[in-house]
């Protein structure tokens, strides 16, 4: 990821999210390193002034990633490779 933001673990502490500038985010195995899973990029674009960071929080068992762009999304971790839907 270029740029991650703050990790967030998951509840058992056994998998560590963090998601970069871009809307990309990143699922890895405390244990061994191992990428588990990445996202493709969903910000509408990249900030490029300094070191702008997306921000990551775990909300009911879902991701929630604030980009620096303003793009607000939702990943689930068990299903990471669904499609966004609109409401």
């Amino acid at each position: 990821l270029q740029q991650p933001g703050t990790p967030v673990a998951d509840g058992r502490g056994q998998v560590v999210f963090a998601a970069s500038a871009s809307g990309r985010v990143a699922a890895l195995d405390t244990g061994t390193g191992a990428l588990l899973w990445e996202s493709p990029a969903r910000a509408g674009q990249v900030v490029a002034a300094g070191y702008a960071t997306a921000r990551v929080f775990l909300d009911q068992g879902a991701l929630v990633v604030l980009s620096p762009d303003g793009t607000v999304f939702t990943v689930d971790p068990e299903h990471p490779d669904l499609e966004p839907r609109s409401g």
